[in-house]
């Protein structure tokens, strides 16, 4: 009796040994092949990671990456056409750029802006109305806040200048002019230096005589060619007078080279000439129109970079994780979208 309850006993134990195995092996198949689905799921979103920071740095970079080559030939096409596109447009900003500079240079002077200010400074001049401050009254060039920066000689000699210093025409500017014009009351520049000054002068008029503009050059040198200069001298009546067709003309001259109003979109009145008009609207407008186009050209570069990423992301045959998407709006300005976050959940 007692061998039957042993056999018993270790029966049952051997059958529970058993099961518990069994178990135990089922257990372990299940986690193995878990395991292996979470490791392989891993490497999955691994992959797309790093296929998403690839197109990030070259658009279908990623997509070839995951083997969709379809896709990346056309992302990474559309990538060499649009840095192609931005460099042509580059080039022809650089070339518009270099054409407005000479442009400038050989068309407006320091010396004749000097000399010439307040030549304007006449009701019956065609230009008048464009330099008149809110209180009627006739601008001083020291008055307004765009500067150009160029070289002063305080004491011209017939050695020449010892102590160049680069002054601006606002800052201390009307001491300066006083020195060089004898103007107090800026009604025009009347230079008077002694012929000793100005006897190895190489620029004289054609008839041998030496003017108010070749006495100021002693006082005045290179201008500073920084933007500042090329922007100011085509966008500011306050430079007007530098340009070189920039003559005194009634109202009712209508001549080529006269001096003109120009009526500009915010009613404001601008002071200009057919040189300036030229360098202002033809060669620097062209400038900045094909470097906006470049820009823009770039911009879209980013956007496929974009999305590009966003491609990978959004793939259906990528199941492994989830992208959600929300909205930031701004209830103060009917509820304008200020902002898109991207979620991405992985399972």
């Amino acid at each position: 009796m007692r061998f039957y309850l042993l056999y018993i006993i270790l029966f049952s134990f051997v059958f529970m040994f058993e099961q518990t195995i069994s178990n135990y092996d089922n257990y372990l198949y299940q986690y193995n092949s878990e395991f292996k689905n979470k490791d392989k799921m891993s490497e999955s979103n691994k992959q797309k990671l790093i296929a998403f920071g690839l197109s990030g740095l070259f658009s279908g970079a990623g997509q070839f990456y995951l083997g969709d080559w379809k896709k990346g030939l056309i992302y990474s096409s559309i990538e060499i056409l649009e840095w192609a596109y931005r460099d042509n447009y580059l080039e022809k900003n650089d070339y518009y750029t270099e054409q407005y500079k000479i442009y400038g240079q050989e068309n407006w002077t320091i010396s004749k802006w000097v000399n010439d200010y307040y030549l304007f400074n006449n009701p019956n001049s065609a230009v008048y109305e464009a330099f008149l401050n809110q209180d009627g009254s006739y601008a001083n060039p020291w008055e307004d806040s765009h500067r150009i920066w160029f070289e002063y000689c305080e004491n011209p000699n017939p050695e020449g200048c010892s102590s160049n210093n680069f002054i601006n025409s606002i800052d201390q500017f009307s001491t300066r002019y006083q020195n060089i014009c004898n103007d107090s009351n800026l009604d025009g520049c009347n230079v008077d230096l002694p012929d000793s000054i100005f006897v190895n002068l190489q620029d004289l008029n054609n008839d041998g005589l030496i003017n108010n503009i070749d006495q100021i050059r002693a006082y005045v040198g290179d201008v500073l060619l920084d933007h500042h200069f090329y922007e100011g001298i085509g966008k500011y009546d306050l430079y007007f007078s530098g340009w070189s067709d920039a003559t005194f003309s009634d109202i009712s001259d209508s001549t080529d080279n006269a001096s003109f109003i120009v009526i500009q979109e915010n009613s404001s009145k601008l002071a200009s000439t057919a040189k300036k008009e030229h360098y202002e609207y033809t060669l620097r407008k062209k400038a900045k129109e094909k470097s906006d186009i470049a820009e823009n050209a770039l911009s879209a570069i980013f956007i496929n970079h974009a999305i590009s990423m966003l491609d990978i992301l959004l793939d259906k045959k990528n199941s492994d994780y989830n992208v959600d998407f929300s909205a930031y709006y701004n209830p103060n300005d009917n509820y304008k979208v200020n902002g898109i976050t991207v979620h991405i959940n992985f399972k």
